[in-house]
């Protein structure tokens, strides 16, 4: 699997929880004290989500760590690629008998070139294992050519997606989905 996303994520997650009970703080103090919801830090303490660089200075500050919270998060975790539903989604896909997706601005994953798919994720500001997660892009695109339980594939896919210069021209989308 590309990236480690899931691995810096939970290392952040573990840090957080351990920080607010080692000052002895509970989730509904500690939303208190930031102004946000305890729901909130709930999902930052699953992994589910990653404070903001505000937040997080914020926290850096309220447990002492003298910034080295905000030092993981834009090192670690912001770089790294946030795949961790990835394994999971794959495991979905393999046993789906169909698969239907809305895509208005990008081409579905399913359907990028390695070249579209390339400059996708370099947009998004994953460079550290690029060729890695175009290689894990490309290679779930098996899925549509097994040769039994192949799942139906359906694509809404806006023209805006179709003309966007970065992918492939309609033409060649058109050949690969034949």
């Amino acid at each position: 699997m590309a990236g480690s996303g899931g691995n810096a994520r939970m290392f952040l997650t573990r840090e957080l929880r351990s920080a607010r009970e080692a000052k002895g703080i509970s989730r509904a103090a500690l939303a208190g004290r930031l102004y946000v919801s305890e729901s909130l830090i709930k999902l930052w303490e699953s992994g589910r989500r990653v404070p903001t660089t505000d937040d997080m200075e914020k926290l850096d500050d309220l447990f002492g760590k003298n910034g080295t919270l905000v030092r993981f998060r834009e090192d670690f975790v912001k770089a790294a690629v946030p795949l961790e539903w990835f394994g999971r989604w794959l495991e979905i896909e393999s046993r789906a008998t169909s698969l239907w997706t809305f895509q208005p601005i990008v081409l579905p994953g399913l359907l990028q070139t390695e070249n579209y798919a390339r400059a996708i994720l370099r947009g998004a500001e994953h460079d550290a294992d690029l060729e890695e997660m175009v290689a894990a892009r490309i290679d779930r695109q098996r899925i549509l050519t097994k040769e039994v339980g192949s799942p139906t594939f359906v694509a809404l896919i806006a023209e805006s997606a179709l003309r966007n210069n970065e992918g492939p021209k309609r033409s060649q989308l058109m050949r690969r989905s034949r």
